[in-house]
């Protein structure tokens, strides 16, 4: 799969890579900073194409769950814009996540968010539903699309929180002393685990703070998005099985936070039985 951003049309950059010392920091840590991921050129179009999508879907109408106080989000990238296509399969990306979540890692989502000019800051939170501290379920390849600072809203993490177990809220809050602001250039990727506690920070300047977030999971996780059903059909028409296997087409997991879901729709709990890997899994026979 190292060719297909070059097969889809999107120049690469494999610029000094330490695939080690990638790999070492997110088991430790739970986050590196992959340098030079995007060119200038890259960073440009996407920003453009990012503002874009934004602004007409705020014409459409404001959702409060997407548009905040803080922040403004949008989902499913690939669809909207074929400049994003390309992006989840960067060579560097794909050799970190098929090291730390498997070789049939997918792509569970891929959506556009800026901190919003004189914003407020977000509450620390993790990427997934539930902590699993043994082992990486999740990654989020965040692309920075503007210099991350402290003082434009730059990610904030608490190194080493991805080996705890966090409730959804509570105990989250009381680690905000440890959170370190992390900077970087555009045209970075931050990478870290789902379990680790973060938030973007209040933006205190008056330009958005701009990033797109890639979110990798285990074969196994249930992903945020079908892109199989969500994506146009001429988009799907024009896939590669390359492609689509990154997609998670044809992707049907014993979900592991799949009794969560089904929870939260008032329905009955499917039953439990352990996995392969030694976790709960939660699916139907």
């Amino acid at each position: 799969m190292g060719n297909l951003s070059k097969d889809l049309g999107m120049e690469v950059r494999v610029p000094s890579f330490d695939l080690c010392r990638h790999i070492i920091e997110l088991a430790e840590q739970g986050y590196t900073i992959i340098p030079s991921i995007l060119s200038g050129g890259q960073v440009e179009s996407a920003k453009i194409a990012l503002d874009r999508i934004l602004a007409e879907e705020v014409a459409i109408g404001s959702d409060p769950e997407t548009d905040t106080e803080s922040h403004q989000v949008t989902f499913l990238l690939p669809g909207k814009d074929p400049l994003f296509r390309a992006m989840p399969a960067n060579p560097c990306l794909m050799a970190i996540m098929e090291n730390v979540l498997g070789p049939d890692f997918v792509l569970a989502a891929f959506n556009g968010l800026i901190m919003k000019p004189q914003g407020k800051a977000q509450r620390l939170h993790m990427d997934q539903e539930d902590s699993v501290s043994d082992m990486a379920v999740t990654i989020n390849a965040l692309h920075v699309l503007d210099d991350f600072t402290k003082e434009n809203g730059a990610t904030r993490l608490v190194p080493g929180s991805h080996k705890s177990v966090w409730p959804r809220r509570g105990a989250m809050d009381e680690r905000e002393g440890d959170a370190i602001h992390i900077c970087a250039p555009a045209g970075s990727v931050i990478a870290y685990n789902g379990g680790i506690l973060h938030a973007g920070s209040a933006n205190l300047t008056n330009q958005p703070r701009r990033a797109l977030h890639l979110f990798y999971c285990r074969k196994w996780v249930l992903p945020h998005w079908d892109f199989e059903k969500s994506l146009p059909g001429s988009i799907r028409s024009s896939m590669s099985d390359e492609e689509k296997r990154l997609f998670g087409f044809r992707h049907r997991p014993d979900w592991y936070d799949f009794s969560q879901r089904r929870k939260q729709r008032g329905r009955a709990l499917p039953e439990v039985r352990p996995s392969k890997r030694g976790l709960f899994s939660w699916g139907r026979r």
